[in-house]
């Protein structure tokens, strides 16, 4: 082993040589914009929010800054990072011309990122794939690598480090290696938030970024201008351009030291100093190899262990959390030169979990190291098996004869045997979101650049396509030989399968629709984040009438609280519709609001079992109601906020929750049969699906695709 003062001076040297090859200059970070949504037709006003601000920064900006805290004058600067929420309501209409109308004015080149609310209601990531080349990129400025990731969530707005931004990230790094000075931006920031699906989804980010020379994190979201520590990475949020903590922040690069001080519009608030440090010293770093089997047999015990680059005598103590769980605290004893633990997994859920170690280093710094692991289930009640990609997945694993296909957040079409290997796959060059559906021989699969794609689901063939000049969100949905698409422009289109050309397309809403049309034998409804149900004629598709979703009748009327994300239950004359609000509402289908059924509910989906449909709550529950909006069943589960609907084939309905167990119930009465985890602590944001042998299939943004099949029991 090498001794510790010797690798800190190794560093040192390295990171001082490359220090000496960055040039001094000055670049900006804003935050929080939140621009005004301009639907189409619209006026643009001149007076919205952030605009008057934003010319006050362009007019302060376009000469050489002085930072008071620091007593220095900094050159003119270069460029700025906007990181995240620039828009309120993301891409409606003509609010990114607008967004581009503003930034104009800066002095700087401009550089983007997507924040919640650019993101939740509509998604600016094709936005991001014109002018950056992606949603996650990269560029080099005089001596220092900008690494922009993307953490917002997908249409949802929790945060997410999906898989795909860690395969985009994990590539980068390896190009640039562990000494290049790096300036790291993203929205939401890694420490003091609950949003995240578990810590783990972090920690997989910090386990990348270890031992690379993180000069500085910039993130946003929390309207205001602090610093904090992320492991032993500094980072700062960069306020916002509206309300009390209006300004912006300057960030120097001058004589191998970093500056960065935030400026308020309110001259009676001092300039704020926030970090000043040299740029000589990377980041503390403690050599580790984590040893963590990858998979365990059922009943099998946990021996984690970690052979740690210091004398024993420099280490204070080595402690394992699983599933962040501080109640599972056990500590590591050195076992010549391993540390150890053994974890009885007896107890524990089937299925992926992870593994939290600390180490307390003497000098008072703590280290960490994570990682993933799996506990098969017991192969007489059930087995589990997997498949890796490259990204997450937001697409409900959709069902064929000779297998099972999903869609990634690359725009990858994925096709699997039932034994999960790969039977074919191509790209569509785009993102998908939840579009993927079956008809017949085909796949439907719509993308963010406005494609809807008809391919051979048996080899992957193109057959057709047909453009519907705003992003796809929303599957498509098959009603004989008609195909009902809904865009991200509030537009429905009807369109003649065997031609790919449109019978009718309607302007049904000004705001995106994102979930799938649904089709009664004389309508076509939708859920759109304008707040409101529309419904159309299906043979014309005129008009019928819209309403407020039920948050909407019974509170607050907003498009926030929009029906836009579960899927729609009709059954005979009734219309079951829940929205943001978490309101479950039943109206007819003539348009009358009935009565709310509960007020927690995140996501409904049809049963199959007869005029029925189920409830995923955000409290912790999955109820069955009738055709008339009666309880047939509650039963306490984990489910949660997000609007993940539960699916339901034969007698058995699967509900997952936020952060990946899965639940297994009778749909007969409720009862809970078993549970396995298809997530180590990510997020799970589609339904999953059931096919004739009983198999479930589940996606998450981890990227794996798991399938689980329960035995039969004596």
């Amino acid at each position: 082993m090498r001794p510790i003062l010797s690798l800190f001076l190794t560093l040192l040297v390295s990171a001082t040589t490359l220090a000496q090859q960055v040039e001094d200059f000055t670049f900006l970070q804003i935050s929080d914009m939140h621009l005004n949504p301009r639907p189409e037709g619209q006026p643009y006003d001149l007076n919205g929010r952030s605009i008057e601000n934003l010319q006050w920064i362009a007019s302060q900006t376009n000469q050489p800054q002085h930072l008071t805290p620091y007593n220095i004058t900094a050159p003119a600067p270069d460029l700025a990072i906007i990181t995240g929420d620039l828009l309120e309501y993301s891409v409606i209409g003509e609010t990114w011309n607008d967004l581009y109308r503003v930034l104009n004015i800066l002095p700087t080149d401009n550089y983007l990122l997507a924040g919640n609310h650019d993101n939740t209601w509509a998604s600016i990531n094709h936005k991001l794939r014109e002018h950056f080349g992606g949603d996650n990129y990269a560029f080099f400025h005089k001596g220092i690598h900008f690494i922009q990731i993307n953490s917002a969530g997908l249409l949802e707005p929790l945060p997410a480090i999906e898989r795909r931004t860690l395969t985009w990230l994990e590539q980068q790094l390896k190009r640039i290696g562990t000494e290049t000075p790096i300036v790291l931006s993203l929205h939401h920031p890694l420490i003091g938030s609950n949003s995240f699906a578990s810590e783990f989804d972090t920690l997989r980010l910090h386990e990348l970024l270890r031992g690379h020379n993180i000069i500085l994190i910039m993130d946003g979201h929390w309207h205001n201008a602090q610093t904090r520590k992320w492991h032993h990475f500094d980072s700062v949020c960069g306020g916002t351009t509206f309300g009390d903590n209006t300004g912006y922040s300057t960030l120097s690069i001058l004589d191998n030291t970093l500056r960065v001080a935030y400026r308020f519009k309110n001259p009676d608030r001092p300039m704020q100093g926030l970090i000043e440090k040299p740029l000589t010293t990377k980041p503390p770093h403690l050599d580790t190899q984590l040893l963590l089997p990858p998979r365990l047999e059922h009943n099998q015990t946990l021996r984690v262990g970690l052979r740690i680059d210091a004398p024993q005598s420099h280490i204070n103590a080595v402690n394992l959390r699983i599933n962040g769980n501080p109640e599972s605290s056990t500590p590591l004893k050195p076992v010549n030169d391993t540390w150890m633990a053994s974890i009885n997994t007896s107890n524990m859920v089937p299925g992926r979990h992870f593994a939290t170690i600390d180490i307390q280093h003497a000098d008072g710094e703590t280290f960490t190291r994570a990682g993933e692991f799996l506990i098969q289930p017991d192969p007489q009640v059930m087995s589990y098996d997997l498949q890796r990609m490259d990204a997450g997945s937001k697409t409900t694993p959709t069902l064929l004869d000779q297998g099972v296909a999903v869609a990634d957040t690359n725009g990858l079409v994925l096709v699997y045997n039932h034994d999960l290997s790969l039977r074919w796959y191509t790209s569509t060059g785009a993102q998908i979101v939840h579009s993927l559906t079956r008809h017949n021989d085909q796949l439907l699969v719509g993308s963010d650049d406005g494609t809807l794609r008809f391919y051979l689901a048996t080899t992957g063939r193109l057959d057709a396509t047909y453009n519907a000049k705003a992003p796809i969100y929303a599957p498509a949905v098959a009603a004989n030989n008609t195909i009902y698409l809904a865009d991200a422009s509030g537009r429905v289109h009807a369109i003649n399968h065997e031609t790919a050309k449109p019978i009718w397309i309607t302007k049904a809403a000004d705001y995106a629709i994102e979930q799938a049309p649904l089709i009664t034998k004389d309508l076509v409804i939708v859920g759109a984040w304008d707040g409101m149900i529309h419904v159309l004629d299906r043979a014309t598709g005129e008009k019928r009438w819209s309403a407020w979703s039920a948050k909407g009748q019974t509170d607050r009327q907003s498009r926030y609280y929009g029906p836009a994300d579960s899927p729609l239950v009709a059954i005979d004359n009734n219309l079951f519709v829940t929205d943001r609000g978490y309101v479950l509402g039943q109206f007819n289908l003539d348009g009358d609001f009935i009565r709310t059924l509960d007020t927690d509910i995140s996501a409904i989906s049809s049963s199959q079992d007869g005029p029925a449909f189920y409830a995923r709550a955000v409290d912790n529950r999955l109820i069955k109601f009738n055709a008339q909006g009666d309880k047939l069943w509650e039963t306490p589960v984990p489910t949660g906020r997000l609007p993940t609907p539960p699916t339901q084939r034969g007698n058995i309905v699967a509900v997952t929750s936020n952060d990946g167990l899965l639940s297994i119930l009778s749909a007969s009465d409720g009862s809970l049969i078993n549970q396995l985890r298809v997530s180590p602590g990510t997020y799970v944001q589609a339904a999953p699906a059931i096919d004739a042998q009983g198999r479930i299939h589940v996606v998450d943004l981890d990227g794996v695709l798991s399938r689980i099949q329960l035995h039969p029991q004596p």
